[in-house]
């Protein structure tokens, strides 16, 4: 046997200042259609609406400060679940 490609996904509920958050890493060896338009590190908020972190000519000042606060708090929580990536050990005795 050979191993052609090889994904890997982890998935995160963090509850972070009294609010859920829903953070999914996910990265392959080849290419799939799962990591086309995206990036390795998503991060949802509550409502499962992808936190903004994009600014574009037309974005207000208001709303440039909401983007650098997501940006932050994308960043805090990537970070969280990076110092806790290998927490979670599954048990793989199960009988072939």
């Amino acid at each position: 046997m050979k191993i052609a490609q090889s994904s890997l996904e982890r998935s995160f509920v963090v509850t972070h200042n009294g609010k859920e958050y829903f953070v999914n890493y996910l990265n392959s060896s080849e290419p799939i259609p799962n990591l086309l338009n995206r990036f390795h590190w998503e991060v949802f908020d509550e409502n499962h609406e992808e936190l903004n972190i994009f600014e574009f000519k037309e974005t207000t000042t208001e709303e440039k400060e909401r983007i650098q606060n997501n940006i932050k708090l994308r960043d805090k929580l990537i970070k969280f679940c990076i110092e806790h990536f290998n927490d979670y050990n599954p048990n793989f005795k199960e009988e072939f």
